[in-house]
């Protein structure tokens, strides 16, 4: 398995993640979401950039380094951001 392989499938277990739990997924909520995290933890991070077409965004670069702390990646979000209300 490539290494984009691994972690477009670490990001979409994260994004599965979040969607379970009534948050909103997008590529820009998710990005803010996980760099928010990793800033935090003091981890090097990817910024989203809007106008970017590639494959490696920052969910996908981050995906990994987010899944090696995701226990406690998952008491963060619970913390500090809100699900979606409906």
């Amino acid at each position: 398995m490539s290494n984009l392989q691994r972690r477009t499938n670490a990001a979409y277990g994260i994004e599965r993640w979040l969607r379970s739990k009534g948050y909103k997924v997008t590529n820009k909520t998710t990005a803010d979401i996980t760099s928010a995290f990793l800033k935090s933890k003091g981890i090097k991070y990817t910024k989203f950039n809007p106008r970017y077409k590639g494959n490696w965004s920052p969910i996908v670069c981050d995906a990994l380094e987010v899944q090696a702390h995701f226990n406690e990646f998952t008491q963060f979000v619970i913390k500090n951001f809100k699900p979606e209300e409906k």
